[in-house]
């Protein structure tokens, strides 16, 4: 039997924001204290694809990203700094539109296939199996900064991890049983295992 549509497809979008602002008043009338704020912003997205083409050759594919979504330092109040919140909100809609910044990617590929050469009737004591699986990661590197106070990168990371496997296997009992004078045997011998006294 063949399946012409994925057995299983999942995607799973994860946002988190956190925000903390901390306003000190000035008891002493000297004059008013600027705003404390922390931010952070990220967007984590993982998709998932089983695809079990036929039941001796199948495919898995699943993907997970990272990013971050960048925000301009500034307070996000839109009724004492509406300019400043213009521009906030327009900095992350901008992140949106392009998937944010990203971070971390990962990505793995397997297909496996049994091979079907227990079909063959003088083979159906034989059962092979074959594996492939890629494994793709990606980081971004470090920003740093120069005496002139310009940003650059240090540099990304990709790493990329192919793996082949194959193993076999042989049930001497099914093969007996290709054989008279070796299945009567065999016979036997399971006779006398299972008469056998127990200590």
């Amino acid at each position: 039997n063949v399946n012409y549509m994925p057995s299983y497809i999942s995607y799973i979008n994860n946002i988190n924001r956190y925000y903390y602002e901390r306003q000190l008043r000035d008891l002493t009338g000297a004059g008013k204290i600027a705003p404390s704020f922390s931010q952070d912003f990220t967007w984590d997205r993982n998709f998932d694809m089983k695809y079990d083409f036929s039941r001796s050759l199948k495919f898995t594919f699943s993907t997970a990203t990272n990013s971050r979504i960048d925000e301009p330092y500034v307070v996000v109040n839109k009724d004492l700094y509406p300019d400043e919140y213009e521009r906030w909100k327009d900095s992350i809609w901008h992140g949106f539109k392009h998937g944010g910044r990203p971070l971390q990617y990962e990505q793995m590929f397997t297909v496996t296939y049994n091979v079907p050469i227990n079909k063959i009737p003088a083979l159906d004591w034989v059962t092979a199996n074959a594996q492939y699986k890629s494994t793709y990661e990606w980081d971004r590197g470090v920003q740093a900064k120069d005496a002139d106070g310009n940003s650059f990168s240090l540099g990304n990371t990709a790493t990329n991890i192919m793996n082949w496997q194959t193993d076999g296997r042989l049930n001497f009992e099914t093969l007996y049983k290709h054989s008279k004078y070796l299945k009567e045997v065999n016979s036997k011998f399971v006779k006398t295992a299972r008469t056998r006294p127990t200590a």
